[in-house]
């Protein structure tokens, strides 16, 4: 029988990575090496990162050090929910008509007719 391994995430401290860097080019450089595997960047409480800088280079998840084991299972079942749900199909091209698009949705939907029901509707909007 052969064993069909798959690494799932990485978890890494960036002076692992680019020892004096930041954590920018740590997972930039990750991305580049693993693109296909969940980055998640380990670092101290008080250390200070751009989490959205980082989510838009690919991370994954962060983690504080030193790592507590409640923290780590969750971040695993992440990594797994993460994995296992389905993946969203590309967007159709400009233009083209699906059967989400708001002309098929707005055949289907029944207009409101009376002045209550569309202050509601207004009031949701």
């Amino acid at each position: 029988m052969q064993a069909h391994l798959k690494v799932a995430a990485v978890l890494f401290h960036r002076d692992s990575v680019d020892p004096g860097g930041s954590w920018l080019n740590a997972v930039r450089l990750l991305k580049l090496a693993m693109p296909r595997v969940l980055l998640i960047a380990c670092h101290g409480f008080s250390e200070p990162i751009d989490w959205p800088e980082l989510c838009d280079a690919g991370a994954f998840h962060t983690l504080w050090l030193p790592l507590k084991e409640s923290e780590v299972r969750q971040s695993l079942g992440f990594i797994f929910e993460a994995r296992n749900r389905p993946l969203l199909a590309p967007p159709p091209p400009e233009g083209a008509r699906t059967r989400n698009s708001v002309q098929h949705l707005s055949m289907h939907i029944a207009p409101i007719e009376s002045a209550p029901d569309r202050a509601l509707v207004s009031q949701l909007v």
